[in-house]
């Protein structure tokens, strides 16, 4: 699994274990757990690791 992804698109958040229901929501959700959740961009950005899992799933400092 790679560490982030490049850019916001369906097939690089799929990489990292998100799958992005809704682009313009910016909804999602974790492939291992399902938890859903929005993303809110702040000006022309999203936040930091916007497209990590909120129960942890995909962050790997959360697993060592």
């Amino acid at each position: 699994m790679m560490s982030y992804p490049h850019e916001y698109s369906r097939s690089q958040l799929k990489k990292v274990g998100i799958l992005l229901i809704d682009e313009k929501r910016g909804e999602m959700r974790c492939l291992v757990c399902g938890i859903v959740w929005r993303v809110v961009k702040r000006g022309l950005r999203f936040p930091k690791g916007y497209w990590r899992c909120r129960n942890g799933c995909n962050n790997p400092k959360a697993s060592e």
